[in-house]
Order: C-alpha cells, then sequence, then structure tokens
C-alpha cells in the first residue's frame, strides 16, 4: 500500500496517469465513477484577537481582501484548479491544511478551514467564524472513485470497505442511539 497524498487536481492527474487504484477527491474526473463518500464544511476563521472580528460588524468581500488569507496550494501539474481564493494580495500559498489551521491559530491571517478541524479551537474561543454577509461556510462533497473497479485488486476492495464504514460508523451509531434511547450510558 502506497498514501499519495494530494490536493484538488492531483487527485485527477493520479487516476488518469494510473498512479491511482484508488482516490479521495473532490471531484470526479472525466471517465471515471465516483460514489460521495462525505460532505465536509468549511468555515471561515481567524483568531478572536484578529482585526477583522475588532471591526464589530458583517464582513464583506472588501474586508477581507485587505487581510492576508491562507489558501491550500493544488498539487496537481497539468489542471490546477484554484478554489477557495478571494483575489487578496496578501495570499499565503500552503502545502496543507494542517499548516493553514497552525498559521490561522498563530495569528496570521484568516482561512476557510474544515469544521472538524477546527472545532476544539472555536468551542475555546481561541479561533472565531468570521461574521460574514454570506458565504462564511461552505460544504465540499469528498468522492470515493475506484480508478478500475471491474479490475480492483482485494486491497483497494478493502480499503474502499474501510472508508466507507468509518465515515458511515459514526452516523450508524448516532442513529441508533437515537432509535434506543436505553443503550446510552449513564
Amino acid at each position: 500500500m502506497q498514501l499519495l497524498e494530494v490536493v484538488l487536481s492531483g487527485a485527477d492527474e493520479a487516476l488518469l496517469s494510473g498512479q491511482a487504484d484508488l482516490a479521495i477527491a473532490a471531484f470526479v474526473p472525466p471517465g471515471f465513477l465516483g460514489e460521495t463518500l462525505i460532505e465536509i464544511e468549511f468555515v471561515a476563521v481567524a483568531t478572536a484577537t484578529h482585526p477583522l472580528h475588532a471591526l464589530k460588524r458583517q464582513l464583506a468581500l472588501k474586508d477581507l481582501a485587505r487581510e492576508r488569507q491562507f489558501v491550500v496550494r493544488d498539487s496537481g501539474i497539468t489542471m490546477k484548479r484554484d478554489t477557495g481564493w478571494l483575489g487578496a494580495e496578501p495570499r499565503w500559498t500552503v502545502s496543507q491544511i494542517a499548516t493553514s489551521v497552525a498559521l490561522v491559530r498563530g495569528g496570521m491571517g484568516f482561512a476557510w478551514l474544515p469544521r472538524h478541524m477546527v472545532a476544539p479551537y472555536l468551542e475555546s474561543g481561541e479561533l472565531k467564524a468570521l461574521p460574514l454577509q454570506r458565504g462564511g461556510t461552505r460544504k465540499a462533497a469528498l468522492h470515493l472513485i475506484v480508478a478500475k473497479p471491474d479490475e480492483a485488486g482485494p486491497a483497494a476492495c478493502e480499503l474502499a470497505r474501510i472508508l466507507r464504514d468509518a465515515v458511515n460508523a459514526p452516523a450508524a451509531h448516532s442513529r441508533s442511539r437515537r432509535a434506543n434511547p436505553r443503550s446510552r450510558k449513564a
């Protein structure tokens, strides 16, 4: 098993070049079939002490364009996508979401980050969602794509099953607890 970590069109290129037997991607490239695996919510955030929060009003695009924004670089070479960037000049492009989280936590700018990755910092008050007039959250579906389903080997099939089970387990557990409230531990 080899894990290739790519961003945006990097997944398309890995599938198209035959580098990947299985991919998790935001887009299903032409010539492939994918199934929605999970939907991720992204939220615009900055530290509680960031100047954008000091404005104490709903923020417009022009407010954001003056501030440093962190975006994650598309790892593809030939089909690059530029998603999420607002055109701000003080943009910093990073290679991983974790780097963007660390920079935002350091008070160096703002970014749209996966809610599940910043939830503890939002709950503690270290980070705050930006009060945007519109577009403060975004959702992106991640798709599970098996490059050649009819030719997939046992390892690719097992990994696809594990991934499906992993994203469905919390929902299934939550549903079963609601259906049978006595199953909860005191």
